[in-house]
Order: structure tokens, then sequence, then C-alpha cells
């Protein structure tokens, strides 16, 4: 989820209204991240989700990357460059 929603960010910049609307979108999609980082045990995201977010039994259950790329968005979002 994290490199698809920064490369729609970095594609909206083109268009102004566009890119307001992405970045609520945008925070609305992590609204959703952030309750499931409060309510895992680990703290963390899987590494893989099934559709619609299901759990996914054969993905670990806390993943680095999975946290660094929307780490990488936020920080998009809030230092814009």
């Amino acid at each position: 989820m994290g490199a698809y929603i920064e490369s729609i960010l970095k594609f909206s910049k083109t268009d102004l209204k566009l890119h307001s609307e992405i970045q609520r979108e945008i925070k609305q999609i992590l609204s959703v991240h952030w309750s499931f980082i409060n309510s895992s045990v680990w703290k963390s995201l899987p590494e893989l989700t099934n559709k619609n977010g299901a759990h996914c039994p054969a993905s670990c259950s806390a993943q680095a990357w999975s946290l660094a790329t929307i780490f990488n968005v936020l920080e998009k979002l809030e230092y814009p460059q």
C-alpha cells in the first residue's frame, strides 16, 4: 500500500485540486493502518494481506518494509518537495 499511495501522491502534484483530494484520500487510507498498528500485538503491519486487508495466514505478522513505506509517505505529506 505504501508504494501505491506514494505514487499517487507524486503524480497528483501536477494538479493542485487533485493533489488536495489525493492527500485527503491518503489520510483516510492511513487511518486504517494506524488503527491496525494500535491493535497489533507487534505494533506493526503485516508483510501481506488478502483481499480487502483480510488476514493472510502465510504472512509475517510484523514487517519492517511495510512500516517503512508508510513512514515515507507520512514524511512526504508533512514535508512536500
